[in-house]
């Protein structure tokens, strides 16, 4: 009778020689979950194998892979297996270092695990973002900062990290410090907790030359106030920069900030500043030689004037602090220019007034009074772009002119009339009709009229006094049509009804019946218009020329459509949900064939959809997909090419099989096997031919997991 040993009761050296000849990691791993024993006796054979993959990471992109997916998804107990096997941690590249990954996707436990192995978090370790930029987050602290991840941040400081830079530290880099970091993206607690570890709010980044005048102070002067009213409680204060200054021109800072102050409105930084001493310091008098010059809107005149218009409570306080009677009165106009300018910003109408009846044409008699006008019409381009129709009139009354400024010095955006301003930019209708009521012109000399700019241009308000964008448009198109100028009397195309279609169903209605146009069948303009109406969804105006026989399948016979699906674009509209069904229903109950293939590259509209031929995402390349197959369409599909292609021939689902980031849309054709019930035997040469032509791990992973599971299917219970 054979006596049976276990494999415990051995000796250990035996064992060791055993375990060498185990060629699979995996059954050393299963050996290692056993007992204790066996684990401490696999151990040095598992941590060699690691070893020995991550040496050859340069040949194995799989393996070379692993920490990296570790450190991104938390994975804190492979990541310290791996350190603990004593693997050597890839060096640096353009784009990421395992630490700096760990501390910019909020892992403290994996972060916890590489400073428990002794790497330094100080250092820069690498580059963050893009492998153009300087090391300006090439460490743990910053990129933690840089996500708001205040546990990695704690842990970091817990084990002594730098907090401070100085241009030592830069290594011939751009540098940014935690604090001004922290600010900058608005992490107000974790900006509170490097402030209590002693981070100075003055401490300046570096750049390669030297420090920069950006500090954690002046970012959040003007852009995060609750940071900045943190750090005056907690005692940091403007006079601070002036202390540690030693450089000519002390205090140069403190004014910049109060400046900045005003601009953006916070008044009680800027008494502040005002009760510690600091001015403004108007520029000396030669520098107005050049009076309607543009006005900057860091000029303390320009400040002033904007903050007096925007807090009109405080208005009497802020021009108190300038000699306005001065200025109203004295010879000195370049300063009455800054003044108003900024108090046109500032919507401040009396103060605009005030300074509008000084008497300037003995104060600076160079100036003639076609200067003079275009000054005032530039502020009414400033009042309308802003949106106050008091000053529009008030600058109106004084002079400006309605049709538009010859030379605008107030801005940068070249000649823009101010009826396409009021139409288009900030879409108010009330100022629409004052201009016109003043006399504009509303066909002045530019590419577009009024009607097309306010269809095809974004405007810089979203509404006017609470109404949705799409009311207003529609309110200015009635106002342009009551007034009989839509478009010129003479010398217009039918290329407005693209634009009316791009307008949506009741700006297309308006101007159809206005101008009374029909649908006409093989006319360019009215076949763009189609395919506009199907690439915004509007399926209103679709059935308006769906009804008239238009092409369900593509918008027009001529060359420039010859390769155009419709049902494809229609399949890969993403908002809003539900629309993009609706309009491939709308398609194919007009008559629509959803195997329809173009004329010159024999494409289906799923095979448009899958490669993208419209530019869309691969999210919503997957739903579109679903859609299509869902309606109908040839999982099967060949793409047979009139040209020589090199997809010509090849079946649609093997063609996207090997593409990287394509497993989702494999995932699609695979769920419609299985909806339509399709036999595996007639698929089965299909998937198995895409399963091993593709590169791609994860598609091939999920084709293969499909083919096994069918080719070997679970018996019935």
């Amino acid at each position: 009778m054979v006596q049976k040993i276990h494999l415990a009761d051995l000796p250990s050296e035996l064992l060791r020689e055993i375990i060498k000849h185990v060629d699979y990691s995996i059954d050393l791993c299963a050996l290692s979950q056993t007992t204790h024993f066996f684990h401490c006796l696999v151990k040095e054979q598992l941590d060699f194998n690691l070893r020995c993959i991550f040496k050859e990471s340069g040949k194995v992109h799989t393996e070379r892979q692993a920490l990296r997916w570790a450190c991104i998804n938390g994975k804190d107990i492979s990541v310290r297996r791996l350190l603990d096997a004593k693997i050597q941690i890839p060096m640096p590249s353009y784009e990421w270092h395992p630490i700096i990954l760990a501390a910019e996707k909020g892992h403290a436990q994996v972060v916890k695990a590489f400073l428990d192995h002794g790497v330094d978090p100080s250092p820069f370790l690498g580059f963050y973002g893009d492998r153009h930029q300087m090391r300006r987050y090439g460490n743990p602290l910053l990129a933690a900062i840089k996500g708001g991840h205040e546990s990695v941040v704690v842990l970091l400081i817990t084990h002594g990290v730098d907090l401070e830079y100085t241009a030592s530290s830069s290594e011939n880099a751009e540098v940014i410090q935690p604090l001004f970091l922290a600010t900058k993206e608005h992490h107000l607690s974790i900006a509170s907790l490097l402030l209590d570890h002693g981070c100075n709010p003055h401490t300046p980044n570096f750049r390669r030359n030297g420090p920069s005048e950006d500090t954690a102070w002046t970012i959040a002067t003007s852009h995060d106030q609750d940071i900045l009213h943190m750090f005056i409680d907690k005692g940091v204060t403007p006079a601070l920069a002036q202390r540690r200054s030693s450089s000519p021109g002390t205090g140069s800072s403190d004014r910049r900030n109060l400046i900045l102050a005003l601009r953006v409105g916070n008044l009680s930084l800027a008494k502040r500043l005002f009760e510690q001493g600091v001015d403004l310091q108007l520029p000396p008098r030669w520098f107005y030689d050049h009076v309607l010059n543009y006005v900057d809107d860091d000029h303390p005149l320009h400040a002033i004037g904007l903050a007096a218009g925007k807090n009109l409570q405080e208005s009497e306080f802020l021009l108190g602090k300038i000699d306005l009677d001065d200025i109203v009165h004295g010879d000195n106009l370049r300063s009455l220019v800054c003044l108003m300018v900024g108090a046109v910003y500032g919507g401040h109408y009396t103060l605009v007034k005030r300074l509008l009846d000084a008497d300037w044409s003995s104060k600076r008699p160079i100036v003639g009074p076609e200067e003079w006008k275009d000054h005032l019409s530039s502020c009414m381009m400033i009042a309308i772009s802003c949106g106050y129709i008091d000053l529009v009139s008030l600058l109106l009354d004084y002079g400006a002119d309605p049709r538009g400024v010859v030379n605008d010095r107030q801005r940068r955006d070249g000649y823009f009339p101010p009826i396409f301003e009021a139409a288009t930019r900030v879409c108010r209708v009330d100022i629409l009709k004052l201009l016109l009521d003043r006399g504009a012109n509303p066909f002045p000399r530019q590419p577009r009229t009024p009607f097309q700019l306010l269809i095809y241009n974004k405007p810089w308000r979203a509404s006017d006094q609470g109404a949705p964008i799409e009311t207003v448009r529609l309110q200015i198109v009635r106002l342009l049509i009551e007034r009989d100028i839509l478009v010129p009397q003479t010398g217009y195309s039918l290329d407005f009804i693209k634009t009316a279609s791009k307008g949506g169903p009741e700006i297309f209605k308006l101007v159809v019946q206005h101008m009374g146009i029909t649908p006409q069948k093989g006319h360019i303009c009215h076949e763009e218009a189609f395919l506009i109406a199907v690439e915004t969804g509007n399926t209103a105006v679709m059935e308006w020329f769906l009804e008239a026989g238009f092409n369900p399948n593509t918008p027009g016979d001529s060359m420039q459509f010859r390769s155009t699906s419709l049902l494809a674009i229609a399949a890969s509209l993403d908002k809003p949900p539900g629309l993009a069904e609706y309009s491939v229903d709308l398609l194919l109950r007009y008559g629509a064939d959803i195997e329809w293939q173009s004329p010159s590259f024999r494409m289906t509209p799923l095979f448009k959809v899958v490669g993208g031929s419209y530019g869309t995402g691969l999210g919503c390349r997957e739903r579109a997909t679903t859609l299509l197959l869902r309606k109908g369409a040839d999982p099967f599909a060949v793409h047979e090419c009139e040209k020589n292609c090199d997809r010509s021939g090849i079946p649609l689902f093997i063609h996207i099989a090997p593409i990287r980031g394509y497993t989702m849309l494999t995932k699609a054709f695979l769920r419609c096997f299985e909806e339509r019930k399709i036999p595996f035997s007639k698929t089965q040469n299909l998937v198995k031919a895409a399963a091993s032509f593709t590169v791609d791990i994860e598609a091939s992973r999920t084709l293969w997991r499909w083919y096994w599971k069918n080719f070997y299917p679970c018996p019935d219970e």
